[in-house]
């Protein structure tokens, strides 16, 4: 089962909140994101919908072309103002994939769930593009990786006092 909204309007990340007297103080501009985000939410979710089940969430961020925005805190505003109405806590997300686009005409925030079996969410793999060639998280083309050692070679000595390591001369300088 898969559910999707769209939040309209520049993307708001989250924020740090101000403390004062051991109190939180949230922006209203970020509360009342957060309200917007539950509503639409709220307005998607089929009955039924277990908020204890675990969960895929895509996020598609569309800023405008001079807002600079952090995508983990794009994804952590949607996540937890979503808490308690599409699922009981965030930490019921196993998978999360978050993309920054830009639109001059249109910004939005664009928020995709579906409902993980166990199956799935073990045997899950996200596919990423570099240079141009699929690879998953599991490895990057061997091209991009960086060079192994082959099996039986030996590691260059490092550092002061390890085997094979110059010894320091008396005196002071070793070259020369």
């Amino acid at each position: 089962m898969i559910l999707a909204f769209t939040v309209e309007g520049k993307p708001v990340p989250w924020a740090r909140t101000a403390a004062y007297h051991g109190r939180k103080l949230t922006t209203e501009k970020q509360r009342s994101y957060q309200r917007l985000v539950r509503a639409l939410a709220a307005r998607s979710r089929p009955r039924g919908w277990d908020l204890n089940a675990r969960f895929a969430v895509e996020i598609v961020a569309h800023g405008t072309p001079k807002q600079r925005f952090d995508l983990d805190n794009v994804g952590k505003q949607i996540l937890d103002s979503c808490n308690k109405v599409l699922w009981s806590d965030d930490r019921h997300v196993d998978v999360l994939a978050i993309v920054r686009r830009v639109e001059r005409e249109r910004p939005r925030v664009e928020v995709s769930v579906a409902l993980l079996t166990v199956a799935e969410r073990d045997g899950a793999k996200i596919d990423i593009t570099i240079d141009n060639r699929p690879c998953t998280l599991e490895g990057a083309p061997a091209e991009l990786r960086a060079p192994s050692r082959p099996q039986g070679a030996k590691q260059k000595p490092r550092g002061v006092g390890a085997p094979g390591a110059r010894p320091k001369t008396a005196g002071g300088s070793r070259h020369g």
